[in-house]
């Protein structure tokens, strides 16, 4: 498997997985796990389509490439792309074959085997919770 590399670096110098998670976009995942149901928004740098997790007429799901997470105005389900696999397989969205974790690892080049990877990977997902909260908190005070 590829290890993603510092520019003209060698293999051996690899980027820290807390850099390699962060790096993660809204775009790339969300084109991957939800596929046709995102659109391209012309009015403006989102994309949209109708939200993977509740029934709706109006598409009002976002991936929000400038703040990298997602948002559906319909359901409140928001998160980044750390979230979105996790989320779209609780859903039920998603094959039951597929694994959220197995997906992340791929992205990631995450080992299992190493505790203190899976540590790094927990405190991701609570600091892009945390991150995402403030965010929306951000967007609700403009909306509502």
């Amino acid at each position: 498997m590829r290890q993603l590399t510092f520019f003209g670096a060698s293999e051996d110098q690899q980027l820290p997985l807390e850099i390699r998670i962060r790096q993660l976009k809204i775009i790339d995942v969300g084109k991957e796990i939800l596929g046709d149901l995102v659109q391209n928004l012309p009015k403006g740098p989102n994309h949209w389509g109708r939200c993977p997790f509740h029934q709706e007429k109006i598409p009002s799901f976002y991936l929000k490439l400038k703040d990298n997470f997602y948002i559906c105005y319909g359901c409140n389900s928001r998160g980044g792309p750390l979230a979105l696999p996790f989320t779209a397989t609780e859903a039920g969205f998603l094959p039951e074959q597929f694994s959220p974790f197995s997906y992340l690892a791929e992205k990631v080049q995450l080992d299992f085997w190493k505790q203190e990877e899976l540590e790094i990977l927990k405190n991701e997902l609570i600091r892009e919770s945390q991150r995402v909260k403030h965010e929306y908190g951000f967007l609700r005070r403009f909306f509502n």
